[in-house]
């Protein structure tokens, strides 16, 4: 029910009575019912009653992703007031964007939908917006959650009362810079992240960091995954009496 280009065999209707709600209004996604048909031979005014719905602009809680909502956000900012083009929304979190055939081969929008044909995002800076977004999502929902109560059972092997601090996703962060590790996108959307893997450099730095001087023999035998970290222990520790 859903395809790339305007250029193809199968198409859509749309079943309720009247003219489908127009920009800022929204069509249900439930609304429209694919036709088969030899889309070729279609006379304008059929076009004029036949729908598509592009997949790279279209997309659910469970599919999708970045890439079909940036290119949706970024497709209603370029065409959603025009005629022929609608807004459409479902249960699951559906979104779509369900252009009137004769509509779609509109030079400019045509033009558009080829472009995806070739390359599947339409504006490279609406991606990483929405990939950010996502990231924040992970952060605040499990991500935060899951690195520090890994990273304060570390700590508290040699500070007993040590709690993360309001500089903790600096550290993450961080750990994320040094490693290389970085956030992956779910089929579903979600992104996700291998927490594991950055917690030894978070440890790393916040021990190099706050281990009283006094203390820091007790690290001597450490076997060190930042090197940042690593550095900044051995300058301090040059002061200190082993």
């Amino acid at each position: 029910m859903t395809y790339l280009t305007y250029n193809r065999d199968t198409y859509l209707t749309y079943d309720k009575d009247g003219d489908v709600p127009a920009y800022p209004s929204y069509a249900s996604y439930g609304d429209f019912s694919p036709v088969k048909g030899d889309y070729a031979t279609a006379t304008p005014a059929q076009k004029a009653s036949l729908y598509i719905m592009p997949d790279l602009l279209s997309g659910s809680d469970y599919n999708g992703g970045s890439v079909s909502k940036s290119n949706y956000d970024t497709f209603l900012k370029m065409y959603g007031k025009r005629e022929g083009v609608y807004d459409c929304h479902g249960g699951m979190g559906t979104f779509a964007i369900v252009i009137r055939a004769d509509v779609a081969e509109s030079e400019d929008i045509a033009e558009t939908l080829d472009d995806l044909g070739n390359y599947p995002v339409l504006d490279e800076n609406a991606y990483r917006k929405e990939q950010d977004v996502r990231k924040k999502d992970a952060w605040s929902g499990w991500v935060e959650r899951d690195a520090r109560n890994k990273v304060e059972t570390k700590v508290q092997e040699f500070i007993e009362d040590w709690e993360p601090d309001d500089s903790f996703e600096e550290r993450f962060y961080d750990a994320i810079e040094e490693t290389g590790e970085c956030f992956q996108e779910e089929s579903d959307g979600s992104m996700y992240i291998k927490v594991d893997k950055l917690v030894p450099n978070i440890t790393d730095m916040i021990l190099a960091e706050i281990v009283p001087d006094l203390s820091l023999p007790l690290l001597m035998g450490r076997n060190w995954k930042s090197e940042t970290a690593r550095m900044l222990y051995l300058s301090r520790l040059k002061g200190v009496p082993v």
